[in-house]
């Protein structure tokens, strides 16, 4: 078999077996520049650091890839946070110097204490791309 005819089956073949990732395809279609968030430390008990609206975010997180896409140009030591944009919806980011990297995004069902998530994606979006609300 040719390379072409390997590559071809191989698509098909990859394509026909991935399921459709409905947590991702549930939530980020319907975030907007004027989704309300809360960003928090990870862990127990999260501390809030700030909230505003996504803003520019919002369009930079829909451009989302596969993992294997992960690429970042920042040197330094990863954070992990959680962008809650409902009472039970959080994006789980990872960043360096504040451009994230990649994110799954959470959903937690409080009826049964299991929550649903994303595969993880790839991303290159800077938090300055978030509309901070002023302190008060």
């Amino acid at each position: 078999m040719n390379l072409i005819k390997q590559v071809l089956l191989l698509t098909v073949l990859t394509v026909g077996c991935s399921d459709p990732d409905e947590v991702i395809l549930e939530v980020i279609p319907q975030i907007s520049k004027d989704t309300k968030f809360t960003l928090k430390e990870r862990g127990y008990p999260s501390k809030p650091l700030y909230s505003g609206k996504l803003g520019r975010f919002a369009e930079c997180l829909k451009g989302y890839r596969g993992i294997t896409h992960r690429n970042t140009k920042q040197k330094g030591r990863s954070v992990r946070q959680e962008l809650w944009i409902s009472e039970t919806t959080f994006i789980d980011i990872v960043s360096i110097n504040g451009e994230v990297f990649y994110f799954t995004v959470d959903i937690v069902k409080t009826e049964d204490k299991k929550s649903l998530d994303s595969r993880t994606y790839s991303v290159n979006c800077n938090l300055s791309l978030l509309d901070v609300a002023a302190s008060e």
